[in-house]
């Protein structure tokens, strides 16, 4: 199970220089064109972000982030937390 929170999936992607292109609260859309990648995370059963993120959605941005050598082969999670470890250091 997923220990990881939209919201910190979010700001992980903010600082991989996404840009949030969403219309609304229930369709979450980040886009880094100069990569040419898009995520998107339907939140219509619950458009808190504080909630954890589904496996689903874990494993989808895992792969492309992944494929597109935005994060190492270790993962998101390992790649959320060393983010999260910088950020507590500085």
């Amino acid at each position: 199970m997923s220990t990881i929170t939209y919201e910190r999936l979010f700001v992980f992607l903010d600082s991989l220089n996404f840009t949030e292109v969403s219309v609304n609260e229930f369709e979450r859309v980040f886009s880094r064109d100069n990569v040419g990648v898009i995520v998107a995370f339907s939140m219509l059963d619950d458009p808190s972000p504080s909630r954890l993120v589904r496996e689903a959605d874990l494993l989808s941005v895992e792969y492309r982030l992944i494929h597109h050598g935005l994060i190492g082969e270790d993962g998101l999670k390992e790649a959320i937390r060393m983010h999260n470890a910088q950020d507590q250091s500085n």
